[in-house]
């Protein structure tokens, strides 16, 4: 049986019609991944430093004990995560400066508080190496 012209031409067409189709869907699903994906939590951190040290004030969520906390501090940066949260507050970020992570400590704010609606902090005291006033306490960007 013999094809006609009209029918062997179309053949390539339709795959090529079908090639960008299933492209277009590729192109559509990676930008909902994107969009949908989970986001890192934006997170108020405030913060204050004098010469010898740098003090940041991080959010503690309500119903969060000190145990949940799991935070290291290095010279250079700093991991900070909190138990139930799906991604840390601080995925070892870089500091604006070395810091003396032996005597630099974190400690939940007020330590007891009298009102149990007390909205608390995480209070992260580090220690600079260098007396110095820096213009953030991260490297990537002034806050």
């Amino acid at each position: 049986m013999a094809t006609s012209p009209q029918h062997s031409e179309s053949g390539p067409l339709l795959i090529l019609g079908l090639v960008t189709l299933l492209s277009a869907e590729l192109v559509l699903l990676y930008l909902l991944f994107k969009k949908c994906r989970k986001q890192a939590p934006v997170v108020e951190v405030g913060w204050t430093q004098d010469l010898n040290c740098v003090e940041i004030d991080v959010p503690f969520p309500a119903g969060a004990c000190s145990r949940d906390v799991d935070c290291k501090i290095k010279s250079g940066s700093i991991f900070l995560a909190i138990k139930g949260q799906a991604q840390p507050i601080f995925d070892n970020k870089v500091f604006f400066k070395a810091v003396q992570p032996e005597d630099s400590n974190w400690q939940l704010w007020p330590v007891a508080p009298k009102d149990p609606n007390e909205v608390r902090h995480i209070k992260i005291s580090l220690v600079k190496k260098e007396e110095k006033i820096w213009k953030s306490p991260f490297g990537d960007k002034e806050l």
